[in-house]
This record gives C-alpha cells, sequence and structure tokens, in this order.
C-alpha cells in the first residue's frame, strides 16, 4: 500500500499567547514522537515566508508522510492525537488537513 502525505495548517485565535502557541508546537511534536511507528516521516514544517499573500491567516502548517492509508486511520483514531487534537481546537480559527497519495491526481 502507498504511503499517505498530510498537508496541515491552522490559524490560531488572535487571543492565543506566543507562548501558548509555542506549547501546542511541542505537544504536536511528542504527538508524533509518539506515534512515530506509524509515519514515515515528519512532522516537517513552519511558518509561510512565500511572500505572495497567499497563506490565508494560517499560522502553521506541516507536512508529515504516514506508511499508508490504514496507518493514517489509526493515527486519526488514536486517543493520543484525540486528545491533543481535544486541546488545540478551542484555540484555533481555521484548520486545513489533505491527506493525498502521491501522483494519484484522481483524474
Amino acid at each position: 500500500m502507498p504511503p499517505v502525505t498530510r498537508i496541515c495548517a491552522w490559524k490560531y485565535k488572535d487571543s492565543v499567547s506566543a507562548e501558548k502557541r509555542r506549547e501546542k508546537l511541542d505537544g504536536l511534536m511528542k504527538v508524533y514522537d509518539e506515534l512515530k511507528n506509524l509515519t514515515n516521516y515528519g512532522p516537517v514544517g513552519g511558518k509561510d515566508i512565500s511572500g505572495l499573500g497567499q497563506s490565508h491567516g494560517y499560522d502553521i502548517a506541516y507536512v508529515v508522510e504516514y506508511k499508508s492509508q490504514e496507518t493514517t486511520a489509526e493515527f486519526n483514531a488514536s486517543p493520543v492525537h484525540l486528545g491533543y487534537a481535544a486541546t488545540l481546537t478551542p484555540l484555533i480559527d481555521g484548520l486545513f488537513v489533505y491527506d493525498l497519495i502521491k501522483g494519484d491526481y484522481g483524474v
């Protein structure tokens, strides 16, 4: 089964402090460290530096590659992931998640 690449981005509410944002980033890294058996690599990401003005306000974006669709589903259902998501959701105004199989454009 082919690997699955996830592109994920979110934007924080204006009221979220820099400290809290750092805490959530550290938490994200811990989630992926705990579940690293499900991934080939990642997360790899950062803030937008394109200068194109097309970031749509997203504060952070990253890419991760899961070993398969099955491991992606296992990650999504993991209590570790769900627990983290429950603490992040109240702090964000927008979330983008896009899972793809490289080269499969569906056309």
